[in-house]
């Protein structure tokens, strides 16, 4: 007969390993239970925004929305039911370029120059104007690369920058731009691109002020890009860059709009007329005529022709660096493609 001594020692041994061994089994399937279940719920990766985002806040609600969409969809918040604060801002993205409008809201203003306004012309006749519909102001003037992008060429004498306003274009070629961009089928639903009206030009410009710029009542080339050696409204001459600066290099005014005095002028889409004497509604200039108005001023222009209420005009075909465009999203009769 064998004997088998068993020491307490022996005993504890055994206990320890058969404890050792459950716990390495309970920690294997533990380990298995959680591998099954990730796999389950975990989720995938979020996709990046794209395209189209309303960029600022509103400021009933201070807080700042985002939207994802695919190519260029147009989100619904470009045609949302609240009427958006003055100078909101919305960002666009075509061809991989950003362009960024802000919203410029129905009311009413003077068009025109008081009669004691210094340098004034004869043609800047007063008048109340009512702008029955809001609408989007690209918040600068169009970009040599947002020009590029869709016509495939750049005509500007200055193109040294993508983020120069384009120049050297005549009205009839602004024309074959937004006729391309429109196009694209990019606008949101009820809108469209166009050049903007000249009330509508000064409307934004203005921004509810009345002084000669929207800055105040004295330019040297401190605010805009012009020709700051023949100022306005102050005798020390300022800078003259003698070419155009990147778009948003000044101040911008109070609906959030840049370049709207100086750096190049900006067509509109009226023919040059004279201004009715009493208050009108939505004015679109004449039906015919020989010239195409632009406003603003440029950087070869002294000061008083940047004023807000200045006018200038071309024949459709001219073109000059000193001259380029702005775009607005305007509401359209969706039957008749009318604007409204």
């Amino acid at each position: 007969m064998i004997l088998i001594r068993v020491t307490r020692r022996t005993i504890l041994y055994s206990s320890s390993l058969c404890l050792g061994v459950t716990l390495i089994v309970v920690l294997a399937v533990a380990l298995a239970f959680k591998a099954f279940t990730d796999g389950k719920t975990k989720p995938e990766p979020k996709k990046p925004a794209q395209s189209v985002s309303k960029t600022d806040g509103e400021k009933s609600g201070g807080t700042t929305k985002s939207s994802e969409s695919r190519g260029n969809e147009i989100p619904s918040f470009w045609t949302d039911a609240d009427v958006p604060s003055a100078g909101a801002r919305r960002k666009l993205t075509i061809n991989g370029v950003e362009f960024v409008f802000c919203w410029i809201p129905e009311g009413s203003f003077v068009m025109g120059s008081p009669r004691e306004e210094y340098n004034r012309y004869n043609d800047e006749v007063q008048h109340e104007v009512r702008i029955s519909q809001g609408f989007w102001a690209l918040e600068t003037e169009v970009t040599q690369e947002m020009w590029t992008r869709v016509m495939d060429d750049n005509p500007s004498r200055f193109h040294n920058s993508e983020r120069r306003p384009v120049e050297n274009v005549s009205w009839d070629d602004c024309q074959s731009y937004v006729e391309k961009l429109n196009a694209f089928n990019l606008c949101p639903k009820g809108f469209e691109f166009s050049l903007p009206t000249e009330a509508q030009w000064e409307y934004a410009c203005r921004a509810e002020t009345t002084t000669p710029f929207s800055f105040g009542f004295s330019l040297n080339g401190d605010n805009a890009n012009c020709d700051g050696k023949n100022p306005y409204g102050t005798d020390p001459p300022g800078a003259s860059i003698g070419e155009t600066s990147t778009v948003g290099s000044y101040q911008a005014n109070p609906w959030g709009l840049y370049d709207m005095h100086g750096n190049v002028a900006e067509w509109t889409a009226d023919w040059l007329g004279d201004y009715p004497k009493y208050r009108t509604t939505n004015p679109k200039g004449p039906e015919r005529g020989r010239n195409r108005v632009y406003r603003g001023g440029s950087w070869r222009d002294k000061a008083a022709y940047c004023r807000s209420a200045y006018r200038a005009s071309a024949e459709p075909n001219a073109r000059a660096d000193g001259v380029g465009l702005r775009l607005v999203l305007v509401k359209v009769d969706e039957t008749s493609h009318t604007r409204l």
